[in-house]
């Protein structure tokens, strides 16, 4: 054979074995393609399953806690959108079960179908405001919190309901007094000594300073005040906000902007601010703090 023969049948040859690799890559590219397919509609399917599962499992604890003749407590809460006020009722629960040996049901509708959520709405009655907490019993609401409520309220609630006795505190501010406006008013004109905490609620620096004022209440055996700004009326906070710069405060961003940071603790004299300061401090510049302003020795 002339090698010009050969050189022709080892070009076709060439070319035939590359056709064949293109159609053997192109065979494999569609296997595995499908193979990918397969995979991610079995990964779906079993997400769906569990979300389905997942579904099943919380709606039919809601269903039994609905029905049940005793009172139930159930916290409406979506964990996907979690936030301080969130977190901070959660612990409140997650305390107070440890305290009084009492059960709630986290209810998070992040893992509920949509048609799910609108069922329980439906059958608690509320718009779905998270946090909340809802008690029932024998499928009827007995009581609805829409949204944040701060520890010592939660447990006035609960004494209202009998769920915990006429005794119950929170225990990590059980020292603490909890004043109104009026009370407020009251001490100031008095012209007594007084250590007066301000907040707000769901304010993370403010829940982290109650312990400390709480354990300086115990330990020097002195009447420590909390006002709680979230639970004053329109008119109440206005006037305080009117009267506290009388009164001795001398921010001057509440002057102009009426920004208050919380928590601020006031220690009044004679009728007066006669000093304070701003945000969460620790125990020992607390107890130095008040040292150093004869509030105690």
């Amino acid at each position: 054979m002339s090698s010009s023969k050969k050189n022709k049948n080892n070009y076709n040859k060439q070319n035939n074995n590359k056709k064949i690799k293109k159609v053997d890559n192109k065979n494999n590219i569609f296997i595995i393609v499908i193979l990918l397919v397969v995979l991610l509609a079995f990964l779906l399917f079993g997400i769906l399953k569990i979300s389905s599962s997942n579904d099943n499992n919380i709606m039919k604890q809601f269903e039994e806690k609905y029905n049940s003749n005793t009172m139930q407590i159930l916290f409406y809460n979506d964990s996907k959108n979690n936030d301080d006020a969130t977190d901070l009722e959660r612990s409140y629960l997650i305390q107070l079960g440890k305290d009084y040996n009492i059960e709630f049901f986290d209810l998070d509708i992040s893992k509920l179908s949509k048609k799910n959520i609108e069922e329980i709405d439906n059958k608690l009655g509320i718009d779905g405001e998270v946090p909340s907490i809802i008690i029932v019993e024998d499928k009827k609401v007995v009581a609805v919190q829409e949204g944040f409520i701060e520890s010592h309220n939660l447990v006035s609630l609960l004494i209202k309901l009998k769920i915990l006795s006429k005794e119950s505190k929170y225990k990590n501010i059980d020292n603490l007094t909890f004043i109104d406006y009026d009370k407020y008013n009251e001490i100031i004109k008095s012209k007594d000594n007084a250590i007066i905490v301000v907040g707000k609620a769901a304010c993370k620096y403010c829940e982290s300073i109650k312990p400390i004022f709480n354990n300086i209440s115990k330990a020097y055996k002195i009447d420590i005040y909390y006002l709680d700004l979230s639970d004053l009326k329109q008119e109440s906070a206005k006037k305080f906000f009117e009267e506290i710069v009388k009164q001795g405060y001398e921010e001057e961003e509440l002057k102009k902007e009426g920004i208050f940071n919380t928590p601020t603790v006031l220690l009044v004299k004679k009728g007066k601010i006669d000093s304070y300061i701003q945000n969460a401090r620790t125990l020992e510049e607390s107890i130095e703090y008040l040292k150093e302003n004869k509030m105690i020795k």
